[in-house]
């Protein structure tokens, strides 16, 4: 009976579980996700699956290369083709062999367009200090082009006293750039100088408009850069404060090419992209990128470790552990919890105390007759008869009260009725009978016998168990 019921609780159990995994095998492709993933594989609402077909697709580059790896292990930085490297996500990460390829790459006359809401400290100091640098060594602009707030002499006066690293960070002091305001708003509007074009964005989760904070470049910092080096054409706005428009792309020039900073990727994201204002914005802000071979930097969307110099590109943002990995896709999510179900009834059904198989015993077999026989041949050699005729009348008594449920007589009084109820039950003369129980008691009174009184009441045995029912 418990066995019957720990089958039942089993089968129910198992039962639930692949109810369970049939149900989120079939609501789990109705789920949207709308978490801010930026993935270029994802085609969820906030990942960049329409823009990056597009610009794999597009005719105005040479070819395309998705980077998986560190951009100093794909991009060849002394490359003259004019190519481009784009990068779409919400922080850029960079190692410094990254960033040292990257300002090889830009020097040699290639560009560069990071589209991020957060950059990479590193990549945006060595931005500056490299645009600082040949802007300091560069021909002077005629006084009435020069919009910079730093003249000429104003450099040459301070390469006297100061060496030249030193002077690039005291002039160009970098510690707030770039991105280091918020504006925390529903809607935005974000436009460009050149071409000139506009479009407004929003923050949409679970189809409600919700406030977000969109990232802007420090306007006060990059003024001192202004008509130099740096260029803005890009500006973002908030709907619910008309009149304060903030830098969010810039241009920076960095030997022969061209960097892009944008702080605005929620434009490229799929959601966005369904709208044509969206659409031709991303257009043309790529469009601006050169006619080579094109790098999609998937790779620095996320922190990696970096095994040679032995640190993570952002300390403060260490590298998504496996299981938060597991937990933010949706089929591993549940096949996840389902695993941890299938180990909980485990150990509820399976963990009990299992009573070892009993096993299967064969009943006890009756040897006493062959082990007459082979006694009896013993004795039968040695010539014992007396030993013999005593053995078998042990196995005729044996017989009797086996087959018929008889006690054997043990005095005088009892063998007359005993004689009789043999004789009724198996079908042999009572006088038969007699003669065998007299002949035993006489030969244990002479305590002899020879052969032909063995043999006598051996063939009155054998009659007795023919002649019997």
């Amino acid at each position: 009976m418990e066995n019957n019921t720990t089958k039942t609780v089993v089968f129910i159990a198992v039962a639930a579980v692949i109810g369970l995994v049939t149900y989120f095998i079939i609501s789990g492709d109705d789920e949207i996700n709308w978490n801010i993933t930026f993935s270029p594989e994802s085609k969820e609402p906030y990942g960049t699956y329409i823009v990056e077909k597009l610009v794999k697709e597009s005719n105005q580059f040479s070819s395309y290369t998705f980077l998986e790896d560190s951009t100093y292990k794909e991009v060849k930085p002394d490359s003259p083709d004019y190519d481009n490297y784009v990068f779409i996500g919400g922080t850029y990460f960079a190692k410094s062999r990254d960033i040292d390829t990257l300002i090889s790459y830009l020097q040699r006359g290639n560009n560069v367009f990071i589209s991020a809401e957060e950059f990479d400290r590193d990549l945006t100091e060595a931005l500056i200090e490299n645009a600082a640098y040949d802007e300091f060594y560069e021909e002077p602009y005629e006084e009435e082009n020069n919009e910079s707030d730093i003249s000429w002499d104003e450099y040459s006066d301070y390469e006297e006293d100061v060496q030249e690293e030193d002077q690039v960070e005291e002039i160009y002091d970098y510690e707030n750039f770039p991105n280091v305001s918020i504006e925390y708003t529903n809607k935005v509007k974000i436009t460009t100088t050149n071409p000139s074009l506009s479009t407004e964005l929003n923050y949409i989760y679970e189809f409600d408009t919700l406030p977000y904070g969109w990232t802007y470049f420090n306007q006060d910092f990059i003024n001192r850069f202004t008509g130099r080096r740096i260029e803005i054409i890009g500006e973002l706005e908030s709907l619910q404060n008309i009149g304060n428009e903030q830098p969010n792309l810039i241009k920076i020039q960095i030997g022969k090419g061209v960097v892009y900073l944008h702080s605005t990727p929620l434009l490229f994201t799929n959601l966005h992209q369904l709208k044509n204002e969206n659409q031709e914005m991303a257009a043309r802000l790529l469009g601006q990128l050169g006619g080579g071979k094109t790098y999609w930097a998937d790779f620095n969307r996320k922190p990696h470790f970096d095994d040679v110099n032995n640190d993570y590109n952002d300390p403060s943002k260490p590298d998504e552990s496996a299981l938060e990995f597991i937990l933010s896709e949706p089929s591993l999510r549940w096949a996840y919890y389902l695993a941890l179900l299938g180990l909980v009834l485990y150990l509820i059904f399976g963990a009990k105390r299992k009573q070892r198989a009993i096993p299967v015993l064969s009943s006890m077999e009756n040897t006493s007759i062959e082990y007459a026989e082979v006694v009896s041949q013993l004795f039968f050699k040695q010539q014992n008869h007396l030993k013999l005729i005593d053995l078998k009348m042990d196995l005729f008594k044996q017989h009797i009260r086996e087959r018929y449920r008889i006690k054997t007589p043990s005095t005088k009084e009892e063998f007359e009725p005993f004689f009789i109820r043999l004789s009724t039950i198996s079908g042999v003369p009572a006088e038969d009978i007699k003669w065998i129980f007299n002949k035993h008691i006489t030969v244990q009174k002479e305590l002899t016998a020879d052969a032909i009184t063995m043999v006598t009441f051996h063939k009155k045995l054998e009659e007795f168990y023919s002649n019997s029912r």
